[in-house]
């Protein structure tokens, strides 16, 4: 009997002394507030970042998602008159990138820049925008935008580019297409048809969007 009350509260210790630990770990920890906002709003950066703050946050911009599609990437590589050994050429051992993709999520933004001061234009410099931070989020997956279509659809910002500067006191429209949208073996309506949202920030404010397909 001893040892059975002796086995029961050495239990309870190890249970306080587990709530205890998770509390002291989180004590400091803030609650992240989710926003989400409803396509077509614009929505202000302010002090929110995604995973470090910059020295050159996006304070001074503004995001709206004013038109989404997606659509069969055969069907989109037409559209804009191009192939897949143009956007995703073989590796040198051979293996083709073509395989992963069934859909492009095709995301419309107008993006404008709010600041007075003059800055170098380049996407990489300055107040630029990293787009590869955009990621379109789902109950089940995240993907971020397929920078080797990017490049082909935006030729003048380089092969390379991962973002995009807007000069101050002005707007522009941009398109970022997302693919590898079927390694969860989705079909064209489950990909149309789920809940979707483009994820501007995570701290201290997580700040999305609401992605509806046209």
């Amino acid at each position: 009997m001893k040892k059975r009350i002796t086995a029961i509260c050495l239990a309870v210790l190890v249970c306080v002394g587990v709530i205890l630990r998770i509390w002291y770990v989180n004590k400091d920890n803030e609650v992240v507030e989710t926003v989400i906002y409803p396509m077509g709003e614009r929505v202000a950066f302010g002090d929110d970042f995604y995973y470090t703050p910059t020295e050159d946050p996006y304070s001074d911009y503004e995001i709206a998602v004013i038109g989404a599609k997606p659509v069969p990437v055969e069907e989109y590589l037409e559209e804009h008159d191009l192939t897949w050994e143009e956007v995703w050429p073989e590796t040198s051992e051979g293996w083709a990138t073509k395989e992963p993709f069934s859909t492009v999520y095709d995301v419309e933004l107008w993006v404008r820049n709010n600041s007075t001061e003059q800055v170098d234009s380049n996407a990489a410099g300055g107040t630029g925008i990293s787009f590869v931070d955009f990621e379109l989020v789902t109950i089940q997956d995240e993907y971020q935008v397929d920078t080797d279509l990017f490049g082909k659809l935006y030729p003048q910002m380089g092969s390379q580019a991962k973002g995009f500067a807007v000069l101050p006191g002005t707007e522009t429209t941009v398109h970022l297409p997302y693919t590898d949208l079927n390694w969860m073996c989705l079909t064209y309506e489950d990909v149309k048809n789920q809940d979707t949202y483009l994820r501007l920030s995570m701290y201290p404010t997580k700040k999305m969007i609401q992605v509806v397909p046209d």
